[in-house]
């Protein structure tokens, strides 16, 4: 995590770089890895709720995502990505 921190600290450009194939961003590819602290380091920088190439926001792929019973990290995203949605 701490290399993740100062890779965005050294380069806040890649916040919201939309890769080519897909247009998704770190923030949609942290939420569909259950990557809550990274998420929580991008929202924490601005991160934005852009749309990739299928219409979804990364709020989108969590509030579709169906956790397993067990693990309730999409459920965390979501909320987490609720609050940050509207600022």
């Amino acid at each position: 995590m701490d290399k993740f921190i100062k890779l965005l600290n050294d380069h806040p450009e890649i916040i919201d770089y939309i890769e080519a194939e897909g247009g998704n961003t770190l923030l949609h590819w942290a939420v569909c890895y259950k990557r809550k602290l990274m998420a929580e380091q991008l929202l924490n920088r601005n991160a934005s709720f852009t749309s990739n190439e299928n219409g979804c926001t990364p709020y989108d792929i969590a509030a579709m995502a169906v956790d397993d019973g067990k693990d309730y990290s999409f459920l965390e995203l979501k909320e987490l990505l609720f609050k940050h949605k509207d600022q």
